[in-house]
């Protein structure tokens, strides 16, 4: 085994590692990054969508929309294949990332 092959191992076991100490509970939209193995440009993806999507939603309350189905389409859209949506809404709302865009998109999940 070649010295770059001991280094990538080596990283594979740091971040399984890693991952078993997080607390699941406490950081789930991180514990699932690391699962579903995102890289970081897919990850940052996810954090600029929800921030556009964060930016709508306060636009549109403030000219008085009161339905944002438009927003969860939008999401379902654009988030990457590798992640499920409503495990990923409930991720972000439960790290309390986006906690208004969270909370309106599980609502609306919920209501379907």
């Amino acid at each position: 085994m070649n010295s770059f092959e001991r280094r990538l191992e080596r990283l594979e076991f740091q971040v399984r590692l890693m991952q078993s100490a997080l607390d699941r509970n406490k950081y789930p939209f991180t514990y699932m990054i690391l699962q579903k193995q995102l890289t970081e440009a897919e990850y940052l993806h996810v954090l600029e969508l929800c921030s556009r999507l964060d930016q709508l939603l306060k636009q549109q309350k403030a000219q008085g929309f009161v339905r944002f189905e438009g927003l969860l389409a939008l999401f379902i859209e654009e988030l990457n294949e590798k992640l499920d949506v409503k495990e990923t809404i409930q991720a972000l709302h439960g790290q309390g990332m986006f906690p208004e865009l969270m909370s309106d998109l599980r609502s609306i999940l919920h209501s379907y």
